[in-house]
């Protein structure tokens, strides 16, 4: 699954987007939301917003998934990996 949020419009006092992180001992990763912007990641990450306190905050939120029907079983095991970080 891939996650991600598209900024529409925000201004400056906009809650972060915040992703918990396990990658190289990063605790979590903080993200200021700019109009325009948009930010993917792992579905499986944990992520969060705090309350909102600004006048003006429009995104768009959405998960994928991609299908691995015509993929080999070793195919779909080496892209699960690949989407965990582990080396291959």
């Amino acid at each position: 699954q891939i996650s991600g949020v598209y900024f529409v419009e925000c201004d400056e006092n906009s809650s972060p987007l915040v992703i918990d992180n396990n990658y190289k001992n990063i605790e979590h990763i903080t993200i200021q939301p700019k109009p325009g912007k948009l930010v993917v990641f792992p579905g499986y990450t944990y992520h969060s917003v705090s309350k909102n306190t600004s006048l003006k905050r429009t995104s768009i939120a959405f998960n994928f998934y991609i299908s691995y029907n015509d993929l080999t079983k070793e195919q779909v095991e080496e892209r699960k990996k690949l989407c965990r970080g582990t080396d291959v």
